[in-house]
């Protein structure tokens, strides 16, 4: 199967630990459906494996921290 993963940083570009990520499986008539979530190593890394061939949304959420949650290609929502 196919992967997901990259490095969350800050806007100075420090690695942010702790990030939670969500992953969602995007489907035209069906919409949003949440399947998996992780949270960014020490090093902001995070990584989704064993995906199959489709379209998917992702969330990042500092739950704990100053940042705004924000959507794959930058957007402040989930579409």
């Amino acid at each position: 199967g196919g992967a997901i993963g990259g490095v969350v940083r800050s806007p100075e570009a420090t690695p942010l630990p702790g990030i939670k990520v969500y992953l969602y499986h995007y489907a035209a008539d069906t919409g949003m459906t949440g399947i998996a979530m992780t949270t960014t190593s020490e090093t902001g890394n995070y990584l989704f494996r064993g995906l199959k061939k489709a379209s998917y949304r992702i969330a990042f959420r500092d739950t704990f921290g100053p940042y705004l949650s924000e959507y794959f290609a930058g957007v402040s929502r989930l579409e």
